[in-house]
């Protein structure tokens, strides 16, 4: 007997036995081997100039700086700060679910929302990852613990990225937006040093 479709306002997710379910494709793409349109993190509409967070550096005006306190007002009007950490000064802000800044929940609606770390981590710990090409297109074929499977698709061979739903900001010089990176390996979380103004994909989940 043929499983039911999961279908959440209009787009299908996958049940991979994990604590979300993941949907079957990108934000803006039609097809799960297509990677769809690429934000940059906090943004909710495709970016059309300068990244909002970025200000001019007072002492190099070619250089361009993330401003933390517009980051700690985001926060304040839709971020929810997760924790702080020893005398480091760890500040860890997460968009999932924001109406202002989660461009899942923007786009999709109903309880769509953008990956948190801790989600893109079972990926990685408790599925199986296997590298495949659908109609020339490459990525990873991901199987969850009760056999179903997504697909993530890459930009280039088998590299690509993904945002998750975290921004960390501390007093050294790890400062940004938390991303999956896929390549030959497979996929592990990293920091985006640019602060999160690269532009990537977004796969949603839902509970």
């Amino acid at each position: 007997m043929e499983e039911k479709k999961i279908i959440i306002n209009g787009y299908e997710a996958v049940d991979l036995g994990l604590s979300v379910k993941w949907a079957i494709c990108n934000i803006g793409a039609n097809n799960p081997e297509e990677t769809g349109e690429k934000y940059q993190w906090g943004e909710i509409e495709l970016p059309t100039g300068e990244y909002r967070f970025w200000v001019e550096n007072p002492e190099n005006p070619n250089e361009n700086l993330i401003d933390h306190s517009i980051i700690g007002l985001y926060y304040r009007q839709g971020y929810k700060r997760i924790r702080y950490k020893d005398n480091t000064s760890l500040i860890q802000y997460d968009i999932s679910g924001s109406e202002l800044y989660d461009v899942a929940r923007h786009k999709w609606g109903a309880k769509w929302r953008i990956p948190t770390p801790a989600e893109f981590d079972e990926l990685i710990d408790k599925c199986s990852w296997k590298q495949m090409k659908i109609d020339d297109k490459y990525g990873w074929e991901i199987t969850g613990l009760n056999g179903n499977s997504i697909f993530l698709p890459t930009d280039q061979d088998f590299d690509g990225f993904y945002y998750s739903s975290e921004y960390m900001i501390d007093t050294g010089d790890r400062d940004g937006a938390l991303y999956l990176k896929l390549c030959d390996r497979g996929g592990f979380l990293n920091l985006d040093f640019l602060g999160g103004q690269g532009r990537m994909s977004i796969r949603p989940v839902v509970v």
